[in-house]
């Protein structure tokens, strides 16, 4: 497998990328620190960064991302679908060990007083182009007061409300709550998809557990270095002229 370096090298002369490429990249992306990561695909095209980004925890794509120089930054999220930008930078605004680091843009969002019938009509545009575990449904100011499951939608009558057939006061995270502290939660749980509130319980995010654990490796990662003097921007397969840099 070549390295990444030579990858980016080959995509950036305008090669075009392969499955295998962006593979790659993500992989590179994955296990380096967010100095290195941004090092190693910074000449590789918008196209490419934003594909290798999409397909990291949203953690990891924030860190990375706001290593690039403001105008790159700016080029890269001009590209960027207004949803998945609108919530980087809203994730950029908390803590790096937060829950609200680690969100995803909520995708199938309803009113209590829509229609089963509506919502499916609209949950099939949505899943053309987005994966959708469940339905939120939130108030006129954003608050979120239930959560669809689908099977109840399948045997519903279309002209029933959602706040008849939601499952009301949900569980949610909160944007602030640290990740380590909502792992524990997690383990309870097991849902595959958090809904993630603010402090006046308006759903700005979703979490996926599986992002919780990816996170949860991720930082392991990071203390694992620490107890050798590697700096959290490294990882232990940092190679050593570039740690040096760290120092």
């Amino acid at each position: 497998m070549a390295d990444g370096n030579d990858s980016t090298r080959a995509l950036a002369a305008g090669a075009r990328a392969t499955p295998g490429d962006i593979t790659e990249l993500v992989d590179v992306v994955l296990r380096s620190g967010p100095l290195e990561a941004h090092e190693r695909i910074e000449h590789a095209s918008d196209a490419v960064v934003l594909e290798v980004l999409a397909r990291v925890n949203p953690a990891i794509a924030v860190l990375v991302l706001f290593e690039f120089e403001d105008a790159r930054r700016a080029q890269l999220m001009a590209a960027t679908p207004p949803e998945v930008r609108d919530q980087w930078l809203r994730n950029h605004a908390y803590p790096e060990d937060s829950i609200g680091r680690l969100m995803d843009p909520p995708t199938a969002v309803f009113r209590p007083e829509t229609t089963v019938g509506e919502a499916i009509d609209r949950l099939a545009r949505v899943v053309k182009r987005s994966l959708v575990t469940y339905g939120w449904v939130t108030d006129s100011d954003g608050r979120l007061t239930g959560v669809l499951v689908f099977r109840e939608l399948l045997f519903a009558d279309r002209s029933q409300r959602l706040a008849d057939i939601m499952v009301p006061d949900p569980f949610a995270l909160h944007a602030e709550q640290p990740a380590t502290e909502a792992m524990k939660e997690a383990v309870k749980r097991h849902f595959p998809v958090y809904p993630v509130v603010d402090e006046a319980q308006r759903l700005i995010g979703v979490v996926r557990g599986q992002v919780l654990f990816e996170q949860q490796a991720f930082e392991l990662s990071a203390q694992a270095g620490s107890m050798v003097g590697v700096e959290k921007e490294e990882r232990l397969r940092t190679p050593f002229l570039r740690s040096l840099r760290f120092r």
